[in-house]
């Protein structure tokens, strides 16, 4: 095969594994003191007047900053769904062990039940703490763009937006 990109064998999956953290939502620090001053760069949203052009200065001005805001925008990443956490009911372990011994109970103590409960509770936990991390840097994003938003809206348009909770929010 050649090196060029037409004639390289595809790259290998990467899966993942709960020894490695999973992979995350955002990838961007958010420093507002690197960010330009939006309220600078573009208009203030009067209505339907001048729409078009404060729609192309906030999307570019926003995509400037951080590509993270875009990405909430446009709906790419959306806020980080609970994961699905292993049961460590002593039923439900009990089965899997016995299913992983070949159907012989008898390999499955009450000690090696114990533990393995106790292993699925520490991955439930690295889990819920891994989300709930994604979780907060979504909510941060989601926030700083609905404040860069609102800062560019007049008075008169903002008062006909009402009880938005996130930048994604449409009717």
């Amino acid at each position: 095969m050649s090196n060029t990109p037409e004639g390289s064998p595809p790259a290998p999956a990467r899966r993942w594994s709960p020894s490695r953290p999973p992979p995350t939502t955002f990838e961007f620090e958010f420093d507002q003191r690197n960010e330009s001053d939006i309220e600078k760069i573009v208009p203030k949203l009067k209505g339907e007047s001048n729409w078009v052009n404060w729609e192309d200065h906030f999307y570019m001005a926003l995509k400037e900053n951080n590509k993270a805001y875009i990405r909430v925008i446009r709906e790419d990443n959306t806020r980080p769904v609970r994961p699905d956490y292993l049961d460590t009911s002593e039923s439900t372990v009990r089965r899997l062990l016995a299913v992983n011994a070949g159907g012989n109970e008898e390999l499955v103590t009450d000690v090696v039940v114990r533990e393995t409960a106790k292993e699925r509770q520490n991955q439930n936990y690295r889990l819920r703490s891994n989300w709930q991390k994604e979780v907060d840097k979504w909510d941060q994003c989601n926030t700083r763009v609905c404040n860069l938003m609102f800062s560019t809206v007049e008075p008169v348009p903002a008062s006909l937006i009402d009880k938005v909770e996130n930048a994604i929010t449409h009717d």
